[in-house]
């Protein structure tokens, strides 16, 4: 049977708690995963100070039951005393150990597609996570993020590194299949955009010495079709037929 305890996460700088949590394990020392934006925040902060999270045991030993009540009264005191918690909601909730059946995240699963096939939906979403940003705005972000990284090599250093694992942990691994709304979109989003002669010119480069791939039969059609209309669009503009013309080398008699 597993013991729970209660634990609160204290800020050095100010000596005061701003976390009550629950768990059981090494859950009290964990700071990033399942931790909301407040609290991570919080923890980014102290870092940039040289300090580290301070954490503090209320209490061991117990059910989970009672982990969840002591929980609630630890939130519910702190708050009560006007301190801002990073904590969203009462405490008490949540449910350790829980399985989902394959079932279940089928039908989940299921019920997102659905929903996203909405175009609606879909726009509605995009701007939440994704709202539309000024360029003052993205301006200010850049200035930001530079002085950042100016004020502080090692957040560079950390951030480079991060990029470079990315890199080779997504090389030779196939890219995620689009749905046709996210091709449709993206072309949308590239109809009047012209790249710039230094984007074409590293464009060309980076194509140097690559075998290309083979047309398929469906694109091959296309140009086909494409190259038709180029046609019948020049006989209709001059009037006359136009004629492809080939040079036929001829071979002397002997």
């Amino acid at each position: 049977m597993k013991s729970f305890y209660v634990y609160e996460h204290w800020r050095p700088d100010i000596d005061l708690c701003f976390y009550v949590g629950k768990g059981h394990g090494d859950r009290y020392r964990d700071f990033r995963r399942g931790r909301n934006k407040h609290h991570r925040s919080i923890c980014r902060k102290l870092s940039r100070l040289g300090m580290c999270v301070e954490v503090r045991m209320v209490s061991s030993g117990m059910t989970e039951s009672e982990a969840f009540a002591l929980e609630v009264q630890r939130i519910s005191f702190w708050r009560s005393s006007g301190v801002r918690l990073a904590n969203k909601t009462d405490g008490g909730e949540g449910a350790s150990g829980t399985v989902v059946s394959k079932a279940t995240r089928s039908k989940h699963s299921e019920h997102s597609k659905r929903r996203w096939q909405d175009p609606s939906y879909r726009q509605t979403m995009n701007n939440k996570r994704r709202p539309e940003l000024t360029d003052e705005f993205r301006l200010k972000l850049s200035d930001a993020q530079k002085k950042r990284f100016a004020d502080s090599p090692d957040d560079l250093a950390r951030a480079t590194e991060h990029c470079i694992r990315l890199a080779l942990a997504r090389k030779g691994k196939p890219g995620r299949a689009l749905a046709d709304w996210e091709i449709e979109a993206l072309r949308a989003r590239r109809i009047g955009v012209k790249a710039s002669a230094e984007t074409r010119s590293k464009q060309s480069t980076a194509k140097l010495g690559k075998p290309r791939k083979p047309f398929t039969e469906e694109t091959l059609a296309k140009m086909r079709a494409a190259a038709a209309a180029r046609e019948q669009a020049k006989r209709d503009k001059f009037g006359t037929e136009v004629r492809r013309h080939s040079r036929i080398k001829e071979c002397p008699d002997g």
